[in-house]
């Protein structure tokens, strides 16, 4: 059974991050984990007070608020709640370690993505899926892959055909952005190679020219109505498409993964 984990802190953006796991576990008969850690003051005294039991049956009713209002939307799925007193990150270490399937967390659209979820971009042992945005309709029919040709992309492509698994009726893009001095004749066979060495199956391939690969997958994603973009966050540098909209071209959600590899090449390896 597929597994997802939401984090939530009662506010619009992780309501929107429900919503998106609501979406995808639903065709799939998957199980959603909703999670909300209550970080309490240190204090001396260690007695339990009134102001702490308050604060926690204030977060379990809005808890079960939210799993009502999921649990009308879904009949294949399954919801549980869980709700942890500790520091944040603690709490979501602790439910990684039960070995999700995938991590969806929210982030406003208009502000830098948080030190929290930066981390766990760069550290979570599954794919993360970044959601911006409300989510209206069917959630993914359209997803785009940007790739390279590295040797990493080779990687990163079998990781790509493990997760199209997640989305078994969409429309999948294998997508390459490419700069105006290179032939597209030869990226396309290039990019064609690639999808055949990876085994990406029912994927159009799709090569675009454009001043930069900012631009280019945010373009592309918007020409096609894409519902989400799938990246590997090895680099750095891949961080920019979550971290903010580009030229007015809104993108869709952004799920995330990593290499194990990427664990060496930060410490140094």
């Amino acid at each position: 059974m597929t597994h997802f984990l939401v984090p939530t802190d009662f506010s619009p953006v992780s309501h929107h991050a429900l919503t998106a796991a609501v979406q995808l576990a639903q065709p799939l008969a998957g199980r959603i984990t909703l999670l909300h850690a209550v970080e309490l003051p240190p204090t001396p005294d260690l007695r339990p007070n009134v102001f702490v039991m308050k604060l926690l049956q204030a977060a379990k009713h809005q808890l079960q608020l939210l799993l009502r209002e999921a649990s009308q939307h879904v009949s294949q799925a399954t919801i549980q709640e869980l709700l942890q007193v500790m520091p944040h990150r603690t709490a979501i270490l602790a439910a990684l370690a039960q070995q999700p399937d995938m991590l969806v967390v929210g982030s406003a659209p208009t502000e830098p993505l948080s030190h929290t979820i930066q981390w766990l971009l760069r550290t979570a042992p599954c794919p993360v899926l970044v959601v911006r945005h409300p989510i209206s309709g069917s959630l993914v029919r359209t997803v785009v892959f940007p790739t390279g040709f590295s040797v990493r992309a080779l990687r990163a492509g079998a990781v790509l055909r493990r997760l199209q698994a997640f989305f078994p009726a969409a429309a999948c893009y294998l997508l390459h952005v490419g700069a105006a001095e290179q032939s597209a004749e030869t990226l396309a066979a290039s990019l064609a190679q690639l999808a055949q060495q990876v085994g990406l199956a029912n994927c159009q391939l799709a090569v675009v020219v454009a001043a930069n690969r900012r631009l280019g997958i945010a373009q592309f994603a918007q020409r096609v109505q894409a519902d989400m973009v799938v990246l590997h966050v090895g680099a750095a540098g891949w961080l920019w498409p979550i971290s903010e909209d580009t030229e007015n071209a809104r993108l869709p959600p952004v799920l995330t993964f990593r290499l194990a590899e990427d664990d060496k090449a930060t410490a140094g390896v």
